[in-house]
């Protein structure tokens, strides 16, 4: 997934990337509603097609959560109305919920695979979820079914433009912008588009389309404003900025452009302004709280420049967290569904983000312990507990991987760390057991063993080692017992998981 981030620096070449990330590009998640068939019969309030034409009437009005049971509803009489399925991924997409739509756009495009709108609602899904790949894939199945879809051309050139393919990007815009002349939306993209690949009389020319379309496309002023201000007429920038600041006055993005573009121009006084009125409304955009501080500072303010700096970096180790725990859920979820590959990727992401972030490292020691890598595993849980010295799960599967690599005394001192952090942790007292039983301190691992059984009585595997630990002793009955307790709960237990 792309992400847009803000350099940090004085210099102009870095000013300038900041204003590359400041362009406004469509939500793309536009999708043509469809409504119910008409059916022979006539109309009765609980038939299908009437709920999700009703649902219809009340997405068109803003009513989310009315729309989508409405949506529910016909699919309830009709679990096969791929309309309604449709319908209802819109509504959850326009709700937020982009697994919920996802599930309904999958849905719809298997009910009906030559549904130009399923592939295309699920194409928006997925390139909000930040699959870019599969996005491009449905966007694609969208327009061979229908090639001048000017909403799918529209979509695949966004997404193109995020890989990033400016010039595939380009193609497609422009295609979307010849079906569909009059849409302010497409004019726009196609110049952010152009403005990226450096085009920049174009894209000024695609802006200035889009308003002379839509003079109240908020956007457009202010990506003018970004297009004059890269081409240097800082004038004319300003005064673009002013008027989207004027149309959308509670965007915090075009008050912050502002307040960059009056720094430049030398205006401190205005730039602080500007930035004290951006962070006014949006309080967590660090970004906002870094030039105000280098504002402050050239102004001679150094007490107040000191306490948005501090607010800066704040706000930023929080926002590498943030990114950083996305891409770990994200991980994990994959690493769920055997995915180990793309989870290794997303947890290096996280690290990408903040290589100090324990749940990374410890989540890609689990991937590489999966694949066999233990050297490489105990490398990243050591990373974690460098992070974290109190990771209790990190310490345990440390103790594990260190026992595979035969470093025994270490993996028992990991499992002994784990339990005194935590005398009640189950897998602990059962690793410990374990790595005592292979020294030949079947005494020890018997207890460890029953601690584990006592705290959860139906581990499975704690009763079959336990019954190993006792025969080896040679109590007889006493390890038949605990096998049979084991048979008991699963006539087919594992050997020895860890």
């Amino acid at each position: 997934m792309m992400v847009c981030s803000h350099s940090v620096g004085h210099s102009l070449t870095k000013t300038k990337a900041l204003l590359v990330c400041a362009w406004l590009a469509a939500p793309l998640w536009s999708i043509t509603l469809i409504f119910g068939a008409q059916t022979t019969q006539p109309s009765r309030p609980e038939t299908a097609p009437r709920y999700n034409t009703e649902g219809v009437l009340l997405l068109g009005q803003g009513n989310l959560s009315g729309a989508r049971e409405k949506f529910r509803a016909a699919i309830k009489l009709r679990p096969a109305f791929t309309e309604a399925h449709v319908n209802l991924g819109t509504a959850l997409l326009e709700s937020g919920d982009l697994d919920g739509a996802l599930d309904e756009f999958r849905i719809a495009a298997k009910l009906r695979p030559q549904s130009a709108k399923a592939h295309l609602g699920l194409a928006t899904a997925l390139r909000h979820k930040g699959d870019l790949k599969g996005a491009v894939r449905e966007y694609q199945a969208a327009l061979t079914l229908e090639p001048s879809n000017p909403d799918a051309r529209n979509g695949l050139g966004v997404t193109l433009q995020q890989q990033p393919d400016l010039s595939g990007a380009i193609r497609e815009l422009q295609q979307a912008v010849k079906l569909d002349p009059r849409s302010p939306q497409f004019h726009s993209n196609l110049g952010v588009a152009l403005a990226q690949a450096g085009r920049r009389k174009d894209a000024i020319g695609e802006f200035s389309r889009a308003l002379e379309l839509d003079d109240k496309f908020c956007e457009a002023y202010n990506n003018l404003g970004l297009a004059f201000q890269e081409a240097g007429n800082l004038t004319e920038a300003i005064d673009e900025f002013n008027r989207a600041a004027r149309c959308q006055p509670g965007n915090a993005q075009i008050r912050y452009n502002l307040g960059l573009a009056l720094e430049q121009n030398k205006d401190l006084g205005g730039a602080i302004e500007q930035f004290r009125e951006a962070a006014r409304l949006d309080p967590v955009f660090a970004q906002v709280h870094y030039n105000l501080s280098r504002a402050l500072a050239k102004k001679g303010d150094s007490a107040a420049a000191a306490a948005e700096r501090g607010e800066f970096e704040s706000l930023q180790r929080s926002e590498r967290n943030g990114t950083a725990r996305a891409c770990v859920n994200r991980g994990v979820g994959l690493a769920e569904q055997g995915d180990l590959v793309g989870a290794v990727r997303e947890f290096q992401a996280a690290l990408d983000a903040n290589p100090d972030y324990a749940e990374a490292h410890y989540n890609l020691g689990r991937a590489k312990q999966e694949k066999g890598d233990v050297k490489g595993a105990i490398d990243e849980f050591r990373l974690a507990l460098r992070s974290n010295s109190g990771y209790l799960e990190a310490h345990n599967n440390l103790g594990v991987a260190l026992r595979q690599h035969g470093d025994w005394e270490e993996a028992k001192r990991e499992f002994e760390t784990t339990l005194s952090l935590s005398p009640n942790f189950v897998a602990g007292h059962y690793n410990l057991g374990m790595m005592l039983a292979q020294q030949g301190q079947l005494d020890s691992a018997v207890s460890e063993f029953r601690a584990a059984i006592r705290l959860k009585p139906d581990y499975t595997e704690a009763h079959y080692a336990l019954g190993v630990a006792l025969r080896r002793q040679g109590k007889l009955e006493l390890a038949e017992e605990a096998f049979q307790a084991a048979e008991k709960l699963d006539p087919r237990p594992k050997s020895h998981p860890d």
